[in-house]
């Protein structure tokens, strides 16, 4: 068994070692070595035949799909990169301790394409070890995305070219380490989602520069600060090339304190909006507006009020997470398609709250939203759960956020526990957004955890 599980697997009869070189047909730029670097990792003692194995290139094949032929040796259909790592993380996850695999039959593709991970790098400096070891974890259990929370109130973990102060001295990751950080992802088929927050937590942009920003607790919204936004925004996209999906926050944010912002309430007269809610509307509208002409696809958290959907760009995603500004259903009727990333059971703030693999696997499901706020109209155990038929969903997320890492008087020690809390519970999110059906219960799931 593998986690996720393999939708279609037939044992066959007998066994053979895994071969020690595979050859790639030139369809395909992936490289093995990646793969033999895993098994050398979690199958240390595994031998290997003099066996060639095949990677075949198969058109047919979705972009994820993959399938794998276990005889005398093994061989590989692939429509591209993606799907030959996905396949190549079964293989080291199907091979035991020895290096033998069983003779089988496989075909095996997920129920949806967002099945993320985020961590806060924003709030905490994590080393850029930590970032290749949860890349690692990606990899393994064939998560499609990793989440960069770059920003919050307490730093900025990026460089930015346009506002090069904006950075957070001694804490930011250099343009080597993100350059190292996108090569990394792409060779094992992983999508970075970088997240720069607006307009709430950004402290950093008020405190750096005021005469842009504004210097209440909330960035200021008029063209001055658009325009500048839309040159950070050209820079994540620069420092990002890889990345399809650009994420802007946008939620949490003190939009009361706009009442008493003049450039705000110049620009809110000038374009006839009447409330801060619609404010607040019009600010992710014109973000991801922008976004979207540089032909990127923006991500929101869900923040804006309801009786604004209809101002927002419909290509926008929408990650439902909290069910207080506006419900799932809400947004879903709106036309937004949807990441579910509900606060319970699929976020970690280390080390004061989180949820066990149980509570995912067998008390969770894609469809469902649960929080533990009694404000949020998900409150409880049983939460909200929606009609697949009712909602266009892209997949789940599980978070990892820093609240409560600075507290560490030895930082790497807080990034170590949050890992640990990471790896116990990553594979149970993968498990469920591969299979949405899914039925594992916690007790197979600890018996084949790598």
């Amino acid at each position: 068994m593998t986690i996720p599980q393999i939708k279609n697997y037939t044992e066959k009869e007998g066994t053979t070692l895994l071969p020690e070189k595979f050859s790639i047909c030139p369809q395909l730029s992936a490289d093995s070595d990646i793969f033999y670097q895993y098994i050398r990792k979690y199958k240390p003692n595994a031998r290997l035949s003099k066996a060639e194995g095949k990677v075949i290139y198969d058109n047919t094949l979705e972009a994820e799909e993959y399938r794998i032929t276990v005889s005398d040796s093994v061989t590989i259909y692939a429509s591209g990169n993606i799907s030959l790592n996905h396949a190549f993380a079964s293989l080291v996850q199907l091979t035991d301790s020895n290096g033998a695999l069983k003779k089988c039959e496989i075909s095996d593709k997920p129920d949806f394409p967002y099945r993320s991970f985020m961590v806060d790098v924003g709030r905490q400096t994590h080393p850029i070890k930590y970032i290749l070891d949860y890349l690692d974890l990606c990899w393994l259990y064939k998560l499609s995305c990793i989440q960069l929370h770059l920003s919050d109130d307490p730093g900025v973990a990026v460089p930015i070219k346009s506002f090069p102060n904006l950075a957070t001295e001694g804490r930011a990751y250099t343009p080597d380490e993100i350059r190292q950080i996108n090569l990394y992802a792409k060779e094992r088929g992983i999508s970075i989602v970088p997240e720069l927050e607006v307009p709430g937590h950004a402290e950093q942009f008020m405190k750096k520069y005021p005469e842009i920003f504004g210097s209440l607790n909330i960035v200021s919204a008029c063209d001055e600060v658009f325009e500048a936004l839309y040159k950070i925004y050209d820079d994540i996209i620069e420092l990002f090339p890889y990345s399809e999906y650009i994420h802007i926050g946008g939620d949490e944010a003190s939009i009361g304190e706009w009442q008493s912002c003049e450039r705000t309430q110049r620009y809110m007269k000038a374009n006839n909006i009447s409330s801060i809610d619609e404010m607040y509307a019009e600010f992710v509208k014109k973000v991801t507006d922008y976004i979207l002409s540089k032909g990127k696809t923006p991500i929101v958290w869900e923040g804006f009020g309801k009786e604004y959907n209809d101002r927002i760009d419909k290509r926008v995603i929408v990650v439902s997470w909290e069910n207080y500004y506006q419900t799932t259903m809400d947004l879903a009727q709106a036309g937004f398609t949807l990441i579910n990333c509900s606060w319970q059971p699929l976020y970690i703030v280390t080390p004061i709250k989180y949820w066990e693999s149980k509570d995912i696997l067998e008390k969770w499901n894609i469809y469902n939203w649960q929080h533990w706020w009694d404000k949020s109209k998900a409150y409880g155990d049983i939460g909200i759960t929606v009609k697949e038929t009712d909602v266009n969903l892209l997949g789940a997320q599980l978070c990892a956020w820093g609240n409560e890492l600075a507290s560490y008087e030895d930082y790497e020690k807080g990034c170590k526990e949050e890992y640990d809390l990471v790896k116990d519970r990553l594979p149970a999110l993968a498990e469920k957004s591969w299979n949405k059906d899914s039925k594992m219960t916690d007790r197979e799931y600890k018996e084949i955890l790598l």
